[in-house]
């Protein structure tokens, strides 16, 4: 039996990835096989992006909506990236007090994350209250680069409170990626995931042995995150959907 709780998936996009984040908002309602009242879905557009009306109500049929527009007037990479990933933040945890008293989670993704199995919210939602139930507050893919404690990639989930409970998370330096910058001080409060992969490193044309490979030789991946090209899709629907 699952923790007391939902998880709240938070797209964020800007002008540049909408299309694709639109169409991975879509594919995840598809594989939603009806309404689950433990997961909800919000878009957070950047400053300078508007919402895709039709994508919205498609996805409605299957999650509870929210539609969040950032505010942080940041461009480029990693800055702007950085503005909307600590936005969110910032908003979970002032909403954890008022209309998201009941999210346990917040599972922030972007247009590259992919999930591999129909059922990966449930699965991603049991580590998760094993992971919070150990005092963790973030769970995602480890990677072993870009920091000395190597690094939990952003598309993570993170409990709404883990912005007031580290302390200077705003503090990160321009041209810097927040995920990895961050990694000392998120260290002691991270889940390595399992199940959740990133394969940056493969960013078209992942091989199949890559893309559903195990974290622990155990394992199946529910989700990956990184590959920026449809080939991760192409696999994964031929899998969820045959």
């Amino acid at each position: 039996m699952s923790a007391p709780g939902k998880i709240l998936v938070v797209l964020q996009f800007w002008s540049g990835d909408k299309g694709k984040a639109m169409h991975l908002a879509r594919l995840i309602a598809d594989i939603q096989q009806e309404k689950d009242a433990r997961f909800e879905f919000a878009f957070f557009a950047r400053f300078d992006a508007t919402h895709d009306e039709e994508t919205v109500n498609y996805v409605s049929r299957k999650f509870n909506v929210w539609k969040l527009q950032g505010t942080r007037q940041v461009t480029g990479w990693p800055d702007g990236c950085n503005a909307v990933a600590l936005e969110a933040m910032q908003q979970a945890y002032a909403r954890s007090k008022t209309s998201w008293k009941d999210v346990k989670a917040v599972y922030l993704i972007e247009s590259d994350v992919m999930p591999l199995v129909r059922d990966w919210l449930p699965r991603l939602e049991k580590e998760w209250d094993k992971a919070a139930a150990d005092g963790k507050l973030l769970m995602g893919a480890w990677y072993p680069f870009h920091s000395v404690h190597g690094h939990i990639n952003g598309n993570m989930l993170l409990s709404p409170v883990l912005y007031s409970r580290i302390k200077n998370i705003e503090l990160v330096a321009p041209g810097k990626a927040w995920d990895t910058e961050l990694a000392p001080k998120f260290a002691p409060y991270w889940h390595k995931s399992l199940q959740m992969q990133n394969h940056y490193d493969f960013k078209r044309e992942i091989p199949a042995d890559i893309l559903f490979s195990s974290v622990d030789g155990v394992t199946p991946p529910v989700v990956v995150h990184g590959v920026k090209d449809f080939s991760a899709e192409r696999q994964a629907k031929a899998v969820m959907f045959r």
